[in-house]
């Protein structure tokens, strides 16, 4: 039996985008994926993280989706389930064997772990206790019983964060939507640990008690393609339409192709002074020259299967969109690569984009829309990841 060592570290952001280098030639700047050549699997790299999640970005903005449930009344919480805004962390769990644990330095082991996480809910507290579970998913021992709790606060923390939202009480018409963000973390980490040996590191905030009440009800499901856990990759908003792996990451995946997500345009726009830009595009090696409203030409560009604008043309010189956004301007402020309109206005350029983040797999504002719209989470699931199975 395999044990988890757990450990709480200072915050990171957010799931959303996989760790690459930058690959230079004389006529692109171009993302060189990492390769998975050393264990043949096309999946090795995606990696999430460094971007904000749907309600990370919402949270500022007021609506009705993230306005703390203000349209629904507070589910019964007790002191120590609380939402607490400065309680936020990634939780990085390798795995340990048993014999490894007892050589543990103190405070390594999961004591120090449970020590800063909420209680469970008991059952009287739960609409969907750990009863209702098939008998062959109960755990076998309190041991095992423990570390299925931990991961169990873990997954609804990375929900809370992720697309309820730090100090939000989760809303109803949403509830199919958060269960989808937990299956799709859980399957998610499932495929990481397959691939690295360990789980991965977790955007983390104190859980709901009614988040911790729907994760628990999906808490046994993982997302398959074959006999494998898929790698169920997420990002904030799609502008409407996800695009295909190989855009990204370089690896054509079988169930993470360009699909309609409905409900998630996300229109936003970039400004920036011409003597800023230049400075930034100087920085990144790309030669500026003539006038800014020269440099960019989206009629030039190529695009990928979803409408992301894949290569640009600046002053001459195709260059990666992503680069551009992750290398030049930053994932903060040019939001999306899905780029549909650039302008110069005396010394300003301003971008428009649709969507925030990678754009593949599931749309957290997509699987949010289609909630409400009385999709469950499994077609939110099977929509975004084709040809998966949930067992």
């Amino acid at each position: 039996m395999k044990k988890w060592m757990i450990h709480l570290a200072a915050f990171g952001a957010a799931a959303s985008v996989l760790v690459v280098s930058i690959g230079v030639s004389a006529d692109t700047f171009a993302y060189t994926p990492v390769s998975a050549a050393a264990n043949a699997d096309p999946l090795a790299g995606m990696v999430q993280g460094n971007e904000p999640g749907i309600a990370e970005i919402e949270s500022s903005i007021e609506g009705e989706w993230f306005d703390g449930g203000t349209n629904e009344s507070p589910f019964a919480s007790s002191e120590n389930t609380k939402l607490d805004a400065s309680v936020s962390s990634s939780v990085s769990i390798p795995l340990v064997s048993d014999s490894e644990q007892s050589n543990l330095p103190n405070g390594t082991g999961s004591s120090a772990f449970n020590s800063s996480l909420p209680s469970l809910p008991s059952d009287s507290q739960s609409s969907s206790s750990a009863s209702s579970l098939p008998a062959s998913s109960a755990p076998s021992s309190s041991s095992e019983s423990e570390e299925d709790d931990e991961l169990l606060l873990i997954l609804a923390g990375a929900v809370q964060r992720e697309i309820v939202g730090t100090n939000t009480v989760p809303i109803a018409k949403y509830y199919e939507a958060y269960k989808a963000q937990a299956v799709a973390c859980h399957s998610y980490m499932e495929n990481y640990r397959r691939t690295y040996g360990r789980y991965p590191t977790m955007s983390y905030a104190t859980p709901h008690t009614k988040t911790i009440q729907l994760v628990r009800e999906v808490y046994d499901e993982i997302a398959y393609y074959g006999s494998v856990p898929a790698n169920t990759v997420y990002h904030a908003a799609a502008g409407g339409y996800t695009q295909s792996s190989q855009y990204v990451w370089g690896s054509s995946v079988a169930y993470l192709k360009a699909v309609q997500s409905a409900y998630d345009d996300y229109p936003s726009t970039f400004s920036i002074s011409a003597d800023d830009a230049r400075k930034k595009l100087t920085a990144a090696g790309i030669s500026v020259s003539g006038e800014p409203e020269t440099w960019f030409s989206l009629e030039d560009a190529t695009y990928t299967d979803g409408g992301f604008v894949n290569t640009i043309p600046v002053c001459g010189v195709h260059v990666s969109a992503r680069t551009l956004r992750e290398s030049v301007f930053g994932t903060s402020q040019l939001k999306s690569t899905k780029i549909t309109a650039i302008s110069v206005s005396g010394n300003t350029i301003t971008f428009s984009t649709k969507g925030y983040g990678h754009g593949v797999g599931m749309s957290q504002r997509g699987a949010l829309g289609y909630s409400a719209a009385g999709k469950d989470y499994r077609y939110i699931l099977t929509h975004y990841y084709k040809g998966i199975t949930i067992r």
